[in-house]
């Protein structure tokens, strides 16, 4: 993957988005753009087993609601996580999008 913005990326690139987010059962409230692509998830820990993860296309995320516009400028190596309502943009740690 190249150092682009998710809006670079055709509509079509895999995501990883978790089955819960999928499915509408559980909030989106992360959103990476990574090395190994772009990810979509419901939460930072998803160690209780309940979401897999599911491939789609990019596309998909914007089509969710009209407010995840914005993600289309979020940067390679960056990420959202939103939190209390708000979006909030961050850089990936250095080993975290390995």
């Amino acid at each position: 993957m190249t150092n682009s913005t998710l809006g670079d990326l055709p509509n079509n690139t895999a995501l990883v988005m978790c089955e819960g987010v999928f499915n509408r059962e559980r909030e989106l409230n992360y959103v990476a753009n990574e090395e190994d692509g772009p990810q979509a998830i419901c939460a930072l820990n998803h160690r209780d087993g309940k979401c897999e993860g599911m491939i789609v296309g990019l596309g998909h995320l914007y089509e969710w609601e009209p407010g995840l516009e914005f993600l289309r400028d979020l940067e390679f190596g960056h990420y959202a996580w939103k939190r209390e309502g708000t979006w909030e943009i961050g850089r990936l740690e250095q080993g975290d999008n390995k």
